[in-house]
């Protein structure tokens, strides 16, 4: 069909010609117009409906758009058959299969037909999930993560998480435990499997080390060491120094994610290392060494307390405190 305009000056074409031409371009712009769906029916996963004016003999054709109002909400892959020309997958802009919470009953959507699915290209469902809230699981004992439904593939996935802190020092003048590590990590929704186990890492009893914690393979981060004759223990991680020992307080974490070194033992009360992420350190020493402060993680416990979750290290003969981890997905 070639595009001509009328403009009284030419002899023109008869009229079947005339009629031929005009009939060709109702045809195209029937195929490019928005349409409105009625009569849309069927389960949220096998959806019907019907359009007017109905096809012509050419069916479906790719370039077409429909505007549809969802009886039901999706419930998962999802597809569409109009006027019982077969069910066409529908997906989202990006060719993704339609998810759970993509979009609600009564909503409606814009649906671009490519010739092989129809793409929601507008309105609710655009995007998938795009209207979910921010998902937030909190772990403070060992899990399952298990991975929300309804958001789009590209949304991030942030993972927070704290390794146990160390024990004090058993002995009457003990020194302090370190506090457990901190890292945070960002993962591609559409990259993540349906579930993740998660292993929250253990306050060390008194003499013994704080356990790491885990997201899966995808992130470790270590528990604080316990404290040690007159020496404190050592942060997690790349945390404070060995601490301890000479009446010295201590290290303060080495970077903003480590622990905080503990407190030693000698002289009068040694007070833990402080931190920004990671669990502060324990206090030292029977006199009363304070416990380090954190930031963002747990406190050290002071002289003969445990330490405060998450992460914080226990002060002389008490407990380190649990680690725990945390699991957002923002759209």
């Amino acid at each position: 069909m070639s595009r001509t305009t009328y403009d009284g000056t030419g002899t023109g074409s008869d009229g079947d010609d005339v009629l031929a031409n005009i009939s060709g371009h109702i045809d195209t712009f029937y195929d490019q117009s928005v349409l409105t769906l009625g009569s849309v029916a069927g389960t949220a996963q096998a959806v019907t409906a019907s359009v007017t004016p109905a096809f012509d003999a050419g069916g479906l054709v790719a370039g077409m758009k429909f505007v549809i109002r969802w009886a039901s909400a999706a419930a998962g892959a999802t597809t569409l058959n109009i006027d019982s020309e077969g069910a066409v997958a529908v997906t989202d802009a990006e060719e993704s299969a339609i998810t759970a919470d993509a979009f609600a009953a009564n909503s409606w959507s814009l649906l671009h037909y490519d010739g092989m699915a129809f793409r929601i290209v507008g309105g609710a469902g655009a995007l998938a999930g795009q209207t979910v809230n921010p998902d937030r699981q909190q772990f403070t004992s060992s899990g399952t993560w298990t991975k929300p439904s309804g958001y789009h593939a590209d949304a991030v996935v942030l993972v927070r998480a704290w390794g146990g802190g160390g024990g004090g020092d058993g002995i009457t003048s003990g020194a302090g435990g370190g506090g457990g590590e901190y890292a945070e990590y960002r993962f591609r929704y559409g990259d993540m499997a349906s579930s993740v186990a998660v292993t929250v890492g253990t306050g060390g009893a008194a003499d013994t080390d704080g356990s790491a914690s885990s997201f899966g393979a995808l992130l470790t981060v270590a528990g604080g060491k316990q404290g040690g004759g007159s020496t404190g223990g050592l942060g997690g991680g790349l945390g404070g120094g060995a601490g301890g020992g000479s009446a010295t307080d201590g290290s303060d974490a080495g970077t903003i994610w480590a622990g905080g070194g503990g407190g030693g033992s000698d002289g009068g009360g040694t007070d833990g290392g402080d931190a920004v992420m990671g669990g502060g350190g324990g206090g030292g020493n029977s006199t009363g060494g304070n416990g380090g402060n954190s930031k963002f993680g747990g406190d050290g416990g002071d002289s003969g307390a445990p330490g405060v979750a998450p992460g914080g290290g226990g002060g002389r003969g008490a407990a380190g405190a649990r680690g725990e981890v945390i699991v957002e997905v923002f759209q």
